[in-house]
């Protein structure tokens, strides 16, 4: 049994969107109606074709949408607006500027440190197999503990570890 979309929600996407755009969108959302009825419940298929719905609506393909006036007016008006807000408050927009630079800067420096820590020793093929030797040099502390332990060693290292 052939099982077709609710009739509501196709009504309400007729209602919304552009009659010239109305076809296509219904068409595709009525073909993933039916793949999913076929795969899934139609209770699933029916709530997925409601997500499909509202996701396919968009304000450029709105019945309702008249934008005679460009959004470029708003942007100067928004960008003015901001301007003179920056200038009667200037201590205020100062400091928070200021925070917020602070701030950024500060997340791109740890950002690059955690980078460069966890890129260490990553270039070479076998990254996981390279070890570390150190190299235990001078007195005792009071512990009984060796107090100097270095990442480096003697020349001779090298072949006594081949």
């Amino acid at each position: 049994m052939r099982h077709e979309p609710p009739r509501l929600l196709k009504g309400l996407l007729r209602w919304f969107v552009n009659a010239e755009f109305v076809e296509e969108i219904e068409g595709d959302l009525d073909e993933l109606y039916h793949e999913h009825a076929e795969s899934n419940s139609i209770i699933q298929a029916k709530l997925l074709y409601l997500w499909d719905v509202v996701r396919a609506i968009r304000p450029y393909q709105a019945r309702r949408y008249k934008s005679e006036v460009g959004h470029e007016i708003f942007n100067w008006i928004f960008l003015r607006l901001a301007y003179r807000n920056l200038m009667k408050r200037k201590a205020y927009s100062s400091i928070k500027i200021l925070g917020l630079s602070i701030g950024l800067v500060s997340f791109v420096l740890i950002m690059e440190y955690v980078a460069f820590e966890r890129s260490y020793d990553s270039f070479h093929e076998n990254a996981d197999r390279i070890y570390r030797v150190a190299f235990n040099w001078g007195e005792i502390d009071y512990q009984g503990e060796n107090s100097s332990i270095y990442a480096s060693s003697v020349p001779a290292m090298g072949p006594a570890l081949l």
